[in-house]
């Protein structure tokens, strides 16, 4: 989600178009010394990774309501809006990177006093909990952006004690 933009977020069709990755890339001189980074919009980790995802009404309405702000934003500082904007900016109006929300996450664990958790960790408890609810496997691996359910499954289902209990 680092690289969504507004023009991917169909409210009509209720879905997110993932389709491009906002990245921070390191930058080397000729003898291979990095010499600093830039950030820029790139490809997806795979081919799989290019897919829809649903919207439910919830995650819509907040979406609506944060572009609505964004546009009266814009509007006050002068600013013309832009539907290739990136939904998710930072607090300087830059997209996220992936390398950086472990930062953000850090704070927000501190702010709400919340155990230890991760982007990546987020991911694996998304799989676990639709696996658990029933969701077909066919359907969470797509969600996942994932070419066979085998690496859903491996990777990301984990199944904890209550569950065998059942």
């Amino acid at each position: 989600g680092c690289g969504l933009r507004w023009v991917d977020v169909l409210f009509e069709e209720n879905f997110m178009n993932l389709c491009n990755a906002y990245k921070e890339v390191s930058l080397y001189d000729d003898d291979l010394n990095r010499i600093g980074h830039k950030r820029s919009d790139g490809e997806l980790k795979t081919n799989d990774s290019y897919r829809k995802i649903p919207m439910c009404k919830r995650l819509k309405n907040m979406l609506l309501d944060l572009k609505t702000k964004r546009k009266e934003y814009y509007s006050n500082i002068g600013k013309k809006w832009d539907e290739n904007d990136y939904v998710f900016l930072n607090q300087n109006g830059e997209p996220y990177v992936a390398e950086r929300l472990y930062d953000k996450i850090v704070n927000i664990r501190k702010k709400y006093s919340l155990e230890h958790m991760t982007v990546y960790g987020l991911r694996h408890t998304y799989a676990t909990i639709m696996s658990k609810r029933g969701m077909d496997k066919e359907v969470l691996k797509e969600l996942m952006g994932h070419a066979d359910y085998d690496t859903t499954n491996s990777y990301y289902v984990h199944i904890d004690d209550d569950w065998k209990l059942k």
